[in-house]
């Protein structure tokens, strides 16, 4: 049995993450220079590539289509050409058929027998065609500066010529993903079509920030925009207002792709860019050698190809898409490797003691006593507190992590890092890790994250994790408990409409879904709908008429109706409460009705509104009119002569609310003075 004195496990527990944060820091910094090696002589110089099955159909200038074998897809061999098309360039290949651009004519060959082709038919462009792409029964050509063709191809015989869309100066490139098109135009940005009907598109958005685009790449909802500045990478998950998430400045790039996280993108020459994180792309690997005009990629190879010279070359990125993955695997061998050396507890033995069982009974102690250089011993605190929480506010939602230092030592190297989060309904800005150097003894930090919402209902937990050094310089890993969302109303914005409308919606249903439930409330009735006239606008429902309120046999009915609308769907929501209860018994029972046009948002509405009910109805009334007046006012701060100008109290009344709100801890009263007294400020409630 060996055994490890403390010392000497913490000096090579401190060389190990040394080593390991040298590594994580080196190798995304570290870009490999690559050479092509397969080079194949071609009939001509390749402008365009198409494929299908073990087939590559290459454009070729004045020699037509012509056809490679790719069963050795390092090796291409020549098979077969066709000479119809004499200026051929773009090219797209859809099942059994291959359309191609020629000069200002469209083309379509039957390419069912590579050996033995078939020209089909064609259709005239309105001016030269550059790129192409196809959605259906449509193809859609970029023609320079005649803009956007569309053409109808339902019989590739007989193609017809639909639709030109104009484009500010030259349309580049075109791109589909889903029901958008995106126009790479030189002079005009990106421009950002719907085309659910195809025939005509409808522009929505566009990014003009640098106007000289080349050629964009989209992959889920992310636009990788090569122009004269380099690569821009856009956020297009609202087509309307397209945002500027990274950066990478290069020679002008003036044609890109992605393949799986890998963006290859040719701008002087070739450049590959890990983009599994879209917010910090990384170069991986770069060429400088050989003349390349154009590529695609197929199956793990890249197919680059000269427009002046018969030269095909290939090169196989199966190499660069397992480097992709080698940075996070090196992170999680570090994780593993670091928790196996805290579980033998600076001691390998036969019969090691797990960190986890030492925690357990560690945490039935109070304090700890830990032997110091000097010989001394001083009493330390186990951990940090940790509170966590979030807020709808400015059209983000912002999730803030306090790390409250209550230990007897500084700490340092205090990294607090978002592990997971519901990426269907938010995205993160920024960063996923805050890093502070140094929280001193009885002091705290509160870093933000910010994330956009991109529907109208949120749900799901935010996990994060917070790790320090101590004083003896060893790790701590603490996971924050699971932050819990479930949030409707904070994503709607209130709509004015009829009480005749409301009704319509109500009765009819029109094509809403309709669901509710009856929920008792230990309240009086009376003070439950006195607390709903004010709850229900805080939470971003335009009230109805006047709420309606009437006695039947001694018994209070009280009924709201709250209508709404999405901040991104647009699609409206009703709300409907009744309260019934004796006005002399302590306890109600109300029902809750929602009318949603979306049906996901239904469930988590009726959930959200009776919790809130239950959860807010114990705050006094008067503090929940303060708190709606400082939200309106859109100020952090109050005072009392605002209450007493705003609610006809007096002093005395005006002071019992604001000490009320102090001693729960949702408002702060400054020591600071001015003209007119104490002001009294909403921490975290909106930016001071």
């Amino acid at each position: 049995m060996v055994r490890i004195s403390r010392k000497i496990s913490i000096v090579l527990l401190s060389i190990y993450h040394v080593i390991m944060i040298l590594l994580l820091i080196i190798l995304p910094l570290i870009q490999y220079e690559f050479q092509v090696p397969n080079r194949i002589g071609t009939t001509a110089g390749i402008r365009d590539f198409g494929f299908s099955g073990n087939y590559l159909f290459s454009t070729e200038g004045s020699n037509g289509l012509c056809v490679y074998d790719i069963s050795n897809p390092l090796v291409p061999t020549y098979i077969n050409k066709d000479t119809t098309p004499n200026t051929a360039s773009g090219i797209v290949i859809s099942g059994s058929y291959a359309y191609i651009v020629d000069g200002s004519t469209l083309k379509i060959f039957n390419i069912s027998n590579p050996y033995s082709l078939n020209y089909l038919g064609q259709a005239s462009l309105s001016g030269t065609g550059k790129n192409i792409v196809i959605n259906g029964n449509f193809v859609f050509i970029a023609a320079d500066l005649n803009g956007l063709d569309i053409i109808n191809v339902t019989d590739p015989a007989n193609p017809s010529f639909v639709n030109n869309i104009a484009v500010p100066n030259r349309a580049n490139e075109v791109k589909i993903l889903g029901n958008h098109l995106y126009i790479s135009c030189y002079g005009g940005g990106l421009r950002i079509y719907e085309i659910s009907d195809p025939i005509n598109p409808t522009e929505v958005g566009s990014w003009t920030q640098t106007p000289c685009v080349y050629s964009t790449a989209i992959k889920d909802s992310i636009a990788y925009v090569g122009n004269t500045n380099g690569l821009t990478i856009l956020d297009v998950s609202i087509p309307g207002a397209p945002q500027v998430i990274s950066e990478i400045n290069m020679i002008y790039s003036i044609k890109m792709e992605i393949k799986d996280n890998i963006l290859i993108v040719l701008a002087g020459g070739l450049v590959l860019i890990d983009v599994m994180n879209p917010y910090f792309p990384v170069k991986i690997a770069y060429s400088q050698s050989g003349t390349f005009d154009n590529f695609k990629a197929y199956n793990h190879r890249l197919y680059i190809g000269s427009g002046l010279f018969p030269v095909l070359y290939v090169l196989d990125i199966l190499p660069f898409q397992i480097l992709r993955i080698l940075f996070p695997i090196i992170m999680i061998i570090s994780l593993i490797t670091v928790n196996g050396l805290l579980i033998y507890k600076y001691k390998f033995r036969k019969k090691p003691k797990i960190l986890a069982e030492k925690l357990k009974s560690e945490k039935k102690e109070k304090d700890e006593l830990i032997k110091l250089d000097e010989g001394k011993y001083s009493q330390v605190k186990n951990e940090p507190n940790i509170y966590r929480g979030g807020i709808i506010k400015g059209g983000e939602y912002i999730f803030k992590v306090k790390v409250e230092n209550d230990t007897d030592y500084n700490i340092t190297d205090v990294n607090v890092k978002i592990l997971s989060y519901p990426k269907e309904s938010l995205n993160l800005l920024g960063d996923e890790i805050r890093i502070i150097s140094k929280i001193e003894k009885g002091g705290f930090i509160s870093p933000s994250f910010s994330f956009r919402p991109n529907i109208d209902c949120i749900q799901g937990n935010i996990h994060s994790l917070v790790t320090y050094i101590d004083e003896v310089n060893q790790p701590h890993i603490i996971n924050v408990k699971p932050h819990e969302i479930k949030m409707v109303c904070g994503l709607l914005k209130p709509k004015k409409v009829d009480i005749s409308k409301f009704r319509k919606v109500a009765i009819d249903l029109l094509n809403f879904e309709k669901t509710g439930e009856d929920i008792q409330f230990p309240y009086n009735v009376n003070l439950l709908f006195e607390k709903l006239k004010v709850l229900l606008p805080e939470q971003n429902f335009e009230i109805i008429t006047e709420p309606e309120e009437k006695l039947v046999n001694n018994r209070f009915i009280g009924t709201f109706l709250g209508f709404a609308e999405g901040k991104y769907s647009k699609k409206e929501v009703g709300i409907k409460i009744t309260l019934t209860g004796s006005i002399n018994e302590e306890n109600c029972v109300g029902k809750i009705e929602g009318f949603c046009e979306e049906p996901a948002m239904l469930i988590p509405l009726i959930n959200e509104f009776s919790q809130l009910m239950e959860e807010k109805i114990d705050e006094p009334l008067d503090c929940t009119r303060v708190l709606r007046l400082v939200r309106k006012k859109e100020v952090p701060w109050t005072n009392i002569e605002e209450l007493i100008s705003e609610f006809n109290w007096d002093a005395s009344h005006a002071q019992k609310v604001l000490d009320s709100l102090v001693e729960q801890k949702i408002l702060t009263r400054k020591i600071k003075t001015y003209e007119k007294g104490i002001r009294y400020y909403f921490p975290g409630l909106i930016k001071d």
